[in-house]
C-alpha cells in the first residue's frame, strides 16, 4: 500500500510540474526568444575569420637544380643520391623551422603541424585572417618570403664556397706551372752542361747514348745537337701534362657556374596551393539551436523558482 502511494505521490508531481511549466509556456518562450535574438546578434557581431592552408614537402632535384650543381662543382666530388637527398631535407628543414619562428609572431594567425605523425616528409601550413582576401593573399606571401630567404643564405653559402675552390685550384694551377717551368729549366741546365762538356772533350759528332734527358752521357750526342736542343726547348712552351689540364678543366667549369637570382629555386613543393579561404565560424543553424536550448532551459528555471517561492509564501514560510 505505502508502494502504491509512493507511485502516486510521484505521478502527482510530475503531473504538477507538466502544469507547472504549461502555466509558465509563455515565460519559456519568451526567454528561448530572447536567447535566440541574443546568439544571433553574438553570431553577427563576432567578427568573420577565414583560414587558408597549404600543404608542402621536400623539394625535387629540379626545383634547385642550378644550386645543387654549384655544391657538388664547389666540391669537386661525385655525389651519391644519398648526398644529394641530404641536401634537399637540408632546405625543407631550414623552410619548416623558418616558418615556425614566424607563428611566435602571427598572434596565433599562423599554424605549422605534420600532415602525418610521426613522419615529418609533408606538412600543413594554415594562415587565419578577418577576410578572405587576406588568409589566402598573406599565405602565399609568406611562403614566398620564407623562400626568398633561404635562397638568398643558401646562394651566399654556394658562392662563397665556389670563390673559396676556385681560388684554391688557382693557386694550384700556379704551382703546377712553376713546377713544370722549372722542370724545364733543369733540362735546359742539363743540356748546357752536357754542351761544357762536350765542347771541353772536342766531341762534335752524335755517339750512342742511353737517354736524351737527365743522364751523365748526355755529352755524347755532340756540341751540334746539344746547341740544337737548347735552342729548341729554350723556345718551346711549357710542356703542360694531364695533371694540369685537369686542374683547368675543373676551374673552367667553376668560372661557368653563375648563381642568378632570377634562378629557380624552390625550398618546398607544393602538393596542394594554397586553398580557397574557408569561413570558421559560418554555421549560424547551430548557434540558433543552441541559443534556443539555453533559452529553454533558462526559461524553466525561471517558472520552477518562481512557482517554489510562490509556494513557500503561501505556506506561510519565512522569506530565506
Amino acid at each position: 500500500m505505502n508502494a502504491l502511494s509512493h507511485e502516486f505521490h510521484n505521478e502527482v508531481n510530475l503531473i504538477g510540474l507538466l502544469q507547472q511549466l504549461w502555466w509558465g509556456r509563455y515565460i519559456i518562450i519568451t526567454a528561448m526568444g530572447l536567447s535566440m535574438v541574443l546568439a544571433g546578434a553574438c553570431f553577427v557581431a563576432t567578427p568573420a575569420r577565414w583560414i587558408s592552408s597549404v600543404i608542402i614537402t621536400r623539394p625535387e632535384p629540379s626545383d634547385v637544380s642550378t644550386y645543387l650543381e654549384a655544391v657538388k662543382t664547389s666540391q669537386g666530388e661525385i655525389w651519391s643520391d644519398l648526398e644529394r637527398q641530404n641536401i634537399l631535407n637540408s632546405l625543407f628543414t631550414d623552410a619548416i623551422e623558418n616558418i615556425k619562428n614566424r607563428t611566435i609572431y602571427s598572434k596565433g594567425a599562423l599554424t605549422v603541424k605534420p600532415l602525418t605523425k610521426p613522419a615529418n616528409d609533408a606538412f600543413i601550413v594554415e594562415y587565419t585572417a578577418q577576410n578572405a582576401q587576406d588568409a589566402q593573399g598573406k599565405l602565399d606571401k609568406l611562403l614566398a618570403e620564407v623562400n626568398q630567404n633561404i635562397k638568398a643564405n643558401s646562394f651566399i653559402a654556394a658562392r662563397n664556397s665556389l670563390h673559396t675552390t676556385t681560388i684554391a685550384l688557382q693557386k694550384k694551377l700556379e704551382i703546377k706551372v712553376l713546377s713544370l717551368q722549372e722542370e724545364r729549366s733543369d733540362y735546359i741546365k742539363n743540356l748546357r752542361y752536357a754542351l761544357i762538356v762536350a765542347t771541353a772533350a772536342n766531341l762534335h759528332k752524335t755517339m750512342p747514348v742511353r737517354s736524351t734527358k737527365y743522364n751523365e752521357t748526355l755529352f755524347l750526342l755532340g756540341t751540334a745537337v746539344l746547341q740544337a736542343m737548347i735552342n729548341n726547348a729554350s723556345s718551346w712552351p711549357v710542356p703542360y701534362d694531364d695533371s694540369y689540364f685537369k686542374i683547368r678543366e675543373e676551374l673552367l667549369q667553376l668560372e661557368n657556374i653563375y648563381l642568378n637570382d632570377r634562378d629557380r629555386f624552390t625550398a618546398y613543393r607544393y602538393i596542394q596551393h594554397a586553398s580557397l579561404p574557408r569561413r570558421t565560424n559560418q554555421n549560424l543553424i547551430l548557434t540558433m539551436i543552441l541559443g534556443s536550448l539555453l533559452g529553454v532551459m533558462s526559461g524553466i528555471c525561471i517558472v520552477l523558482v518562481r512557482n517554489a517561492f510562490c509556494h513557500r509564501q503561501n505556506l506561510g514560510y519565512p522569506p530565506p
